[in-house]
């Protein structure tokens, strides 16, 4: 019989000794169900097993860390490199000097380097990021490539490198819980973490077609914000390729236009599915605007480019061109198609030619609920487009029932707690703001506050976006220490995201001005409008529409200050910056021109020029009666002080 002792595993923690009649050969030898021994045996094991499952799942997680730490020093982190997700031109015209540049920003180092390749749609950024990573494949250990032309997209994009990841290294801990169906948030929250780790500093990342960033106040929900996809680790490489300018990522790099015409043509001839572009119109086109380089895809970027910098007159005709050419080279359905509708909508309705806007909105709507479902990314975004506008036309209950549609459809698909469902929040705070439903619009802004705090960060974007719908909330309710306190807020908001030199500075610093001109400080809110001013002048130049809208409110503050001919100067240089910027076309339809006409005719009749006031007046007439009708109240007011006006001069 086998002595007690031997039946403990020398070292086990409290082991537990059954006793057997039998010997080394007989121990686990049993005549049937009905021996002693095997139900002693059976009996002990069910309980062994009944108890097995908490320290297996923690000898596991054991397993993983020291995995972890395995893998960080001993395993390799390359994966095999794929461009599988962009298209490769055969025709790349080499450049040899933004290579050189390129490899001397990112050549090896111990810290985070960034190149951004900004230069107009179609001009060749895109290509030639994908020949700098074919160039220089044996530098990194893994090469990742992001379309981020959209949120989703961008998404997209983390699944499949995840998937590579796996597959290539499937004891990878921070992909091990990833599957089919995990939440495309978890996914990129796994491979960022995979990329964060910290001998894993040899990859390379490109976001191609960053061309539309995330700004807060807009209820553009096509916009996407890329701090949400860069790696925490301060390491790795990152390529951006956009047609902005004013990033602010990483070092700049512009990829000039080719010098050689008849070359660039011939490149937007080979990207264009459309027949003729090398034809003598398009040529003349080209010759006629030398920043202009591209087929229908190229031209919508460069529309968006220009409708994100406000030049909206050029904007309207790239997005006019793009959608002509689309119409006849996909059909008037497609999804691309309808993409240039929704923007051209877009642009309409900053020009306050709302009917075409109308018309625009509701095709894309229509369109896309055809196409992609009531429930897509894309029809949500029509939706928003038309709740927008219908607010500005002050077709309230239309707006609220679009701005209710958006947020329960993003509610239902996306979460409550989701960036989408909270933007959509704030576009119906906006709507009962204006209702001067103040309680509510408090609630809703300080739920959708309280999602980003939690969701995002506190210093998010989004987040001091929403502080400042708060501010101006207070504002219009006459609370104006809370306004001050949100504005300020905000103010230190911007500067942790953006650093000190940002559009959204400096306009959270006029609307601040905004404040204190309400509250009776008109020194204090001349200083504020100043700094924004200097801010703008610095970042945009001289000929940057909030330049002009920044003027417009200095010359009320001159006013106040009993300053009329500083004040008049300060009117007649915003009103020939936006006649420059706007063109005699659109100009008089253009609602803060025709608040500066307004002003400068009033104070050129209380100073006795009044031929000029009168000139000035009857442009802000007309202007006001196009845009919204004789019936409306700024017409009538505006009705009432040219009539006085020229039965003074009479």
């Amino acid at each position: 019989v086998v002595p007690r002792a031997s039946a403990v595993v020398p070292g086990a923690p409290d082991p537990e000794p059954i006793g057997i009649h039998a010997d080394h050969v007989n121990m686990i030898k049993f005549a049937s169900r009905e021996d002693h021994g095997y139900k002693t045996i059976s009996r002990c094991l069910r309980m062994m097993v009944q108890d097995a499952s908490d320290p297996i799942t923690s000898r596991w997680e054991d397993e993983g860390r020291v995995d972890a730490v395995r893998i960080n020093s001993d395993v390799s982190f390359s994966i095999v490199s794929s461009l599988s997700e962009v298209s490769e031109t055969d025709h790349f015209v080499a450049r040899e000097k933004e290579f050189e540049e390129m490899h001397e920003i990112l050549k090896d180092g111990t810290s985070r380097r960034i190149v951004t390749l900004h230069g107009l749609g179609g001009i060749g950024k895109t290509q030639l990021a994908i020949a700098y990573s074919k160039a220089h494949r044996g530098d990194y250990s893994a090469m990742l490539w992001i379309n981020i032309k959209d949120e989703f997209s961008a998404k997209q994009s983390f699944s499949r490198i995840a998937r590579q990841i796996r597959k290539e290294h499937p004891s990878a801990p921070q992909l091990s819980a990833i599957d089919a169906d995990s939440h495309l948030d978890e996914v990129v929250a796994a491979v960022k973490q995979w990329l964060e780790q910290v001998k894993n500093t040899r990859w390379l990342m490109v976001f191609d077609n960053y061309d539309s960033p995330a700004v807060p106040n807009s209820s553009d929900l096509s916009t996407v914000d890329i701090q949400q996809f860069l790696p925490d680790a301060y390491h790795g490489s990152i390529v951006i390729t956009t047609t902005l300018s004013n990033l602010g990522i990483g070092q700049q790099m512009q990829v000039n236009k080719l010098e050689d015409i008849h070359d660039s043509l011939q490149i937007l001839s080979n990207a264009s599915p459309r027949e003729g572009l090398m034809n003598d119109r398009f040529r003349r086109f080209c010759k006629d605007r030398p920043d202009i380089r591209g087929g229908e895809e190229a031209l919508h970027s460069v529309g968006s480019l220009y409708l994100f910098q406000r030049r909206l007159v050029e904007a309207k005709e790239m997005f006019q061109y793009a959608l002509e050419g689309k119409e006849k080279a996909f059909g008037p359905k497609h999804i691309s198609t309808l993409s240039t509708v929704n923007k051209l909508g877009r642009v309409y309705m900053v020009l306050n030619w709302f009917d075409k806007a109308d018309e625009m909105f509701q095709r894309a709507l229509q369109g896309f609920e055809q196409e992609l479902g009531p429930m897509h990314d894309l029809t949500l975004i029509a939706v928003q487009n038309l709740g927008d506008l219908y607010q500005d036309l002050d077709q309230l209950e239309k707006a609220e029932k679009m701005y209710q549609r958006g947020l329960q459809s993003y509610e239902k698909v996306l979460g409550p707690e989701h960036e989408s469902t909270l933007n959509a929040l704030c576009n119906l705070g906006k709507l009962y703001l204006k209702l001067e439903r103040f309680d509510e619009a408090e609630k809703i802004y300080q739920r959708a506050l309280e999602g980003m705090e939690k969701a995002l960060r506190p210093a998010h974007e989004s987040t001091v976006s929403t502080l400042c719908d708060l501010g101006f909330l207070y504002c219009v309710w006459e609370r104006l220490d809370k306004a001050k306190k949100m504005y300020k807020w905000a103010l230190q908001g911007y500067k942790k995201v953006y650093g000190l030199e940002h559009e959204l500075i400096f306009d959270t610093l006029k609307y601040l001005g905004g404040v204190y001109h309400t509250s009776g400080q008109p020194k204090k809110a001349g200083e504020m409008y100043q700094q924004a001013l200097q801010g703008y002048e610095k970042v945009f130049g001289l000929e940057h529409r909030s330049i002009f809208d920044t003027l417009s409110l200095l010359g009320t503050v001159y006013e106040n200050l009993g300053r009329p001919e500083k004040a008049k100067e300060i009117y007649q240089r915003a009103l020939r910056g936006y006649e420059q910027v706007l063109g005699e076309e659109t100009v008089d339809k253009d609602l803060p021109a025709l608040t500066v006409m307004e002003c400068l005719a009033s104070l050129l009749h209380r100073t006795r020029r009044v031929r000029e006031a009168e000139e000035l007046y009857s442009r802000a007439l007309v202007g006001t009666e196009t845009i919204f009708g004789k019936e409306s109240v700024r017409y009538q007011r505006c009705f009432k002080e040219y009539s006085k006006m020229r039965s003074d001069s009479q």
